[in-house]
């Protein structure tokens, strides 16, 4: 399946004011995507980077896109649907608060996760360059925030627990956690939340298949 890519995310980016934000649950197409897709952000005022995002979607909702905002408890969602189109092309997902206290109709399992973490996450964020997708200006650069990488696994683990249907984010966990960066990612999910691991925990999730 190819990049839809009607919005250009890399302009967006590239031209907020704002920068205590970090990009969750990266799929490794950013700043690319697919129809339907969505980006989750985690930022510390929700508020004010939805006043930026929107400002930077002005230009799309003069080209007859539908720029639909709604909040939905500890996130805000802004939909954008482009014209003609009866649902939405790409979301942005912001979150101030990790919603994992959150109960669906599906199977979930509630998490305790201190606050403390959040600010964590922000303070140990790392900033990536990226070149602007290929149909817009390829030759320019813009920066974004992501985790670190032991807060990004943590996040996808926690992801996992919390909707254990969601089985990519495990996969990933498995993929990705390397051995010098096991001790910390055990640490750092034993002193924010009430989830309780270790190695030998650790060792058997990495041995488990999962669909």
């Amino acid at each position: 399946k190819g990049y839809s890519n009607l919005v250009n995310v890399a302009k967006i980016f590239n031209n907020i004011d704002y920068s205590d934000y970090v990009i969750i649950k990266d799929d490794g197409m950013f700043p690319n995507y697919t129809d339907y897709d969505d980006l989750d952000i985690l930022c510390k005022d929700r508020s004010e980077l939805r006043n930026q995002v929107s400002k930077q979607l002005d230009e799309y909702s003069t080209l007859g896109f539908n720029i639909v905002e709604k909040e939905k408890g500890v996130r805000n969602h802004i939909d954008i649907i482009p014209p003609g189109f009866d649902k939405l092309n790409f979301r942005i997902d912001l979150l101030d608060k990790l919603p994992y206290m959150k109960q669906f109709h599906h199977h979930t399992n509630q998490i305790e996760v201190d606050s403390k973490f959040y600010d964590t996450v922000l303070s140990r964020k790392i900033t990536k360059e990226f070149n602007y997708p290929l149909m817009y200006e390829s030759n320019n650069k813009f920066k974004a925030n992501f985790p670190c990488v032991v807060d990004d696994l943590v996040l996808r683990f926690m992801e996992w627990v919390w909707q254990p249907h969601k089985t990519r984010h495990i996969k990933y966990v498995i993929n990705n956690l390397k051995s010098e960066h096991e001790a910390e990612f055990i640490k750092t999910i034993n002193t924010f939340t009430n989830i309780e691991v270790d190695s030998e925990y650790v060792k058997e999730i990495m041995e488990q298949q999962y669909e």
